[in-house]
């Protein structure tokens, strides 16, 4: 099957609109990254995708496995992490049901700043996100996922389970997690599973019932004995994940790094992905009353109903803008193949949308074409940009210095444009 990669850009070319937002970057020096359980296990291979501003001297710790190079200025160091790899990965594949693998963590460090993206792929499996560093780390946050409601029914293949895995960047750090569905190993939802990370690099892995919805399970660093809370980072994943339609054919593993609620915002736009005729989002709330209004069409309505107390859904097709009176965190999910009319080549996604309030006006990506991981790993040869932009800067915007194909569109009742571009 031929597969196409997906990633939305959101660009505003405006300052930033607050202090915390101008802290607040996925460029820095020291990254920490989890490899979840994965439905191919340790046949499944990570990929890294690095780049920089300037040139600068990077290490890459996979177990006692290093690996070191020079990177040049724009230019992207790809290093894999399994078979027909460079490395090994069996000192950092998570493979537990519930605990700590002591110094599993993949890390990454740079004497300036990087860009890195993690990518976990095997043959018609990918899902990737983009790395924070560890210097903007929260202490609190709260997991986005979508139950698996696949057709095929293959326990034994590691399928339809959700993840939550949690790494420190400093000693002793304590954790909690209150969670919203069973886990895997029979406690029940609502437990409070309580762990300390001893080291950093030490990585907490929980699994949860099959085809569960962990939506809403919190996250938090703790106080203990006076102890102060430390900074965490957080993944939520799948081991593999098909969902949309009542009996979707095509999956895909799930895998994202969360934002810390202290970066959430209260304005949002989604733009519809290429080929598809309807896309599921889902907005998180973080504090209770939280007002969410949507902008469609140019008609403005407030979402309700609620799920499990921790978000709203709806699903469109259209570009759409989503303002709140509460910091929020809106997840945008691609649905399965066959939930779509016209069968667009791609399986199953999740994207976790940056606010208005955090964007930029230089952003560098790499497309994870399967002409660029091991051989055989990858079906992936169609990708594609979602860039929004406010429609008063449309004439400048450029794709490597050159005018994109694709035309942008207007979004209604808003200041903003939307394109979809084939690179």
């Amino acid at each position: 099957m031929l597969r196409c990669l997906q990633l939305i850009l959101i660009l505003i070319f405006t300052g930033f609109n607050s202090a915390y937002a101008q802290d607040f970057s996925n460029k820095g020096k020291e990254f920490y990254i989890t490899f979840p359980s994965h439905a191919n296990a340790a046949l499944a291979v990570m990929g890294l995708y690095i780049t920089a501003d300037e040139d600068v001297n990077v290490k890459v710790y996979a177990g006692n496995n290093v690996t070191e190079f020079r990177l040049d200025a724009r230019g992207v160091r790809r290093v894999f992490i399994g078979p027909n790899g460079v490395k090994s990965n069996a000192a950092v594949y998570l493979n537990q049901e519930e605990g700590i693998k002591a110094g599993s963590a993949v890390r990454v460090v740079a004497d300036k700043p990087v860009v890195v993206y993690s990518h976990i792929i095997r043959t018609a499996r990918s899902a990737a996100t983009l790395v924070l560093p560890t210097n903007v780390w929260g202490r609190r946050y709260i997991t986005p996922l979508i139950a698996s409601t696949s057709g095929s029914d293959r326990p034994q293949d590691n399928e339809g389970y959700p993840v939550i895995t949690v790494v420190a960047k400093e000693a002793n750090t304590s954790v909690e997690i209150v969670t919203k569905a069973p886990t895997s190993s029979g406690k029940p939802a609502g437990s409070v599973l309580a762990f300390t990370l001893q080291n950093p690099g030490d990585v907490y892995q929980v699994k949860f019932a099959r085809n569960s919805d962990i939506s809403g399970t919190e996250v938090n660093s703790v106080s203990v004995n006076g102890e102060p809370c430390r900074p965490i980072a957080v993944f939520s994943s799948s081991t593999w994940s098909a969902f949309g339609c009542q009996s979707p054919s095509g999956g895909d593993n799930l895998y994202q790094q969360l934002f810390p609620v202290g970066t959430w915002g209260r304005n949002y736009i989604t733009a519809p992905f290429k080929g598809k005729d309807s896309d599921i989002v889902r907005v998180y709330i973080s504090e209770p009353n939280t007002t969410v209004t949507k902008l469609e069409n140019g008609n403005t309505t407030q979402l309700l109903g609620l799920v499990n107390n921790s978000f709203y859904e709806y699903r469109t097709n259209n570009p759409t803008k989503i303002t709140s009176d509460k910091p929020v965190s809106v997840v945008h999910f691609i649905m399965s193949q066959t939930c779509n009319t016209n069968n667009m080549p791609s399986d199953p996604e999740m994207i976790i949308l940056n606010p208005v309030e955090q964007t930029i006006n230089n952003i560098s990506v790499f497309s994870a074409h399967r002409n660029y991981v091991p051989p055989s790993q990858s079906n992936i040869d169609k990708c594609f940009l979602n860039i929004v932009i406010k429609s008063n800067s449309v004439s400048s915007f450029r794709i490597n210095d050159r005018v994109p194909a694709g035309t942008f569109v207007p979004i209604a009742g808003t200041e903003f444009s939307y394109l979809q571009e084939d690179v």
